[in-house]
């Protein structure tokens, strides 16, 4: 449960990122020339957005494999998630 609700968080965090870009106050501070920003920083909300689905969509087979007592399907979501 607790690595679902911070897959959620990480996808909130992300998707509120790329909202707000400009807003934040250090966003300056990351900027080659006024013109584009730094491509790194562009890429983070796509980053969040991204490890928060990983997450939640492992929490989520990890809680149907116990809804139906499969010992093989928590036997992969433990290999998915110890091989990282």
């Amino acid at each position: 449960m607790l690595l679902q609700i911070g897959g959620w968080t990480l996808i909130a965090c992300g998707i509120w990122l790329h909202v707000r870009r400009e807003s934040l106050t250090l966003w300056p501070l990351f900027v080659d020339n006024q013109t584009r920003p730094v491509v790194v920083i562009d890429q983070v909300p796509l980053a969040l957005v991204l490890l928060g689905l990983v997450f939640t969509i492992m929490s989520f087979l990890g809680c149907c494999g116990t809804c139906v007592d499969s010992v093989c399907f928590l036997g992969f979501v433990s290999t998915l998630a110890s091989s990282n």
